[in-house]
């Protein structure tokens, strides 16, 4: 078991558009893009052909193109298009890229990495959030220069480490509004690894 066998919060609802968006989970890359059906995708944010980084590229017909040299991938991360061959060659079955297991919740978008181990969270509709008969509060998202285990164990500890060593100095603060008032994201980085929780 580890930290990645667990669904994660990729970003909030209202942030994922049109363009693609580059996140980082437990130092993979990867990104996220709505489909032809508005419903939202997450594949490794590389591209198969010359390792570009496919969120750098735009969206086509519910697929995700490269901006390198154009191949386009659907959301299970098979190439469907390689501009450059002819109609009547086939894209080769090695042509694709990781997909990961993403659903939508609450105004928020979630992404496995790995097969999770627990089921998906369930909250009920009306935590929905962005309602207005709803009181929001702000959570901070946290970038710690520390590895995400020990950011989870200081942030449940009462005796603040990060003041203590230090590091409190070089963390950088961004307060997103969140609907709960003992939510939080919380992003670490550090030995390469950065995650985001709620709950």
């Amino acid at each position: 078991m580890s930290l990645q066998d667990y669904w994660y919060i990729a970003c909030e609802s209202r942030e994922l558009k049109t363009k693609p968006l580059s996140r980082t989970l437990f130092d993979r890359h990867i990104v996220l893009y709505r489909d032809e059906a508005g419903k939202p995708a997450a594949l490794l944010d590389r591209c198969a052909h010359r390792n570009m980084a496919l969120s750098l590229g735009k969206v086509v017909d519910g697929c995700l193109e490269c901006p390198y040299h154009g191949w386009q991938y659907n959301r299970e991360g098979r190439c469907v298009r390689i501009p450059s061959l002819h109609p009547s060659e086939a894209i080769p079955k090695r042509a694709r890229t990781i997909a990961y297991s993403v659903r939508e919740m609450a105004d928020l978008v979630w992404v496995a990495l790995e097969e999770p181990i627990a089921p998906f969270p369930s909250y009920p509709e009306e935590w929905a959030y962005g309602r207005p008969d709803m009181r929001s509060t702000l959570a901070c998202v946290y970038d710690w220069p520390v590895d995400a285990g020990r950011a989870v164990e200081d942030e449940v500890s009462g005796q603040r480490p990060a003041q203590r060593h230090g590091l409190a100095a070089r963390i950088r603060h961004h307060c997103v509004p969140v609907e709960a008032q003992d939510s939080l994201f919380l992003r670490g980085r550090g030995v390469g690894s950065e995650v985001r929780l709620w709950g």
